[in-house]
């Protein structure tokens, strides 16, 4: 069965809800006949998606919109006055 679980971040982030996927996310990969994808969805500190394989579970990294903008307005490649708080 293929199995997509959203997280706001994964490890090696710490907490209590990164914690508990991870956890059953490698239980059902190890029960066998399981492809296990994370999103981890909120992830600050990436300028863009990427994907890596933690112990057999498929992980896609995905940046906070916020730091995406923020990021971007910083290299000069927009313009950022749109996304100012007024």
């Amino acid at each position: 069965m293929r199995i997509l679980m959203i997280s706001p971040t994964y490890y090696p982030h710490i907490g209590g809800v990164e914690y508990v996927v991870k956890s059953v996310a490698e239980r059902l990969v190890k029960m066998g006949g399981h492809e296990i994808t994370v999103l981890a969805g909120g992830e600050p500190e990436i300028e863009g998606p990427r994907e890596e394989e933690i112990n057999s579970v498929r992980v896609i990294r995905w940046p906070t919109w916020s730091q995406v903008v923020l990021t971007t307005c910083l290299k000069g490649e927009m313009h950022c006055k749109n996304f100012s708080r007024r």
